[in-house]
């Protein structure tokens, strides 16, 4: 279809980019410009420049064939493969089938606040229920064992044994926190 409006120009030995290489290239594209060819992902993906991408290609002689197959090698690059691949997330993204980076962060975000939340209501409940009955929160420091026996780190303990979001919190806790 391209070959149809444009001329393309003959390099040194009657060499030109042919459009068919398109047809088995998906991701080839002429710069009618330039007289060179590019990777339509590598160009907007690619995290280093390279061959295809802030290079343009102009070596019709070495694009196929048996010695270089320039343009095979470059299809079979890892760059190329993690362009293409990028270039499907944007375009998922972008049509909605998955969520955005920002919307994954603030999502995860999100599911933080709300574990922290439900821990902290488990102290809570823990606190007001020793203070409807009068019992103290504090207790002694078993200079020994090198642990505390009080009243709330009993409870604590004891309401982790049902409530799983604390029972986690406690196994992976901070020096500081519960």
């Amino acid at each position: 279809m391209l070959a149809k409006y444009l001329k393309f120009i003959l390099k040194k030995g009657g060499r030109r980019y042919l459009p068919s290489w398109e047809s088995q290239f998906q991701w080839l594209r002429y710069s009618c410009t330039e007289d060179s060819a590019y990777c339509k992902y590598c160009v907007v993906f690619r995290d280093e420049g390279g061959l295809f991408s802030s290079k343009s290609f102009t070596d019709w002689k070495n694009a196929v064939g048996n010695k270089r197959l320039t343009l095979k090698s470059h299809d079979d690059s890892v760059d190329h493969k993690n362009a293409v691949e990028k270039a499907k997330n944007f375009i998922s993204v972008c049509e909605g089938k998955k969520p955005s980076l920002c919307l994954s962060l603030s999502k995860a975000y999100e599911d933080k606040v709300k574990r922290n939340h439900d821990i902290l209501l488990s102290i809570i409940d823990v606190i007001i229920v020793l203070g409807q009955r009068n019992i103290a929160l504090r207790g002694n420091w078993d200079k020994i064992a090198h642990q505390e026996d009080g009243n709330f780190q009993f409870f604590i303990n004891w309401k982790s044994n049902f409530d799983t979001v604390l029972k986690d919190h406690l196994e992976f806790k901070q020096h500081t926190s519960l």
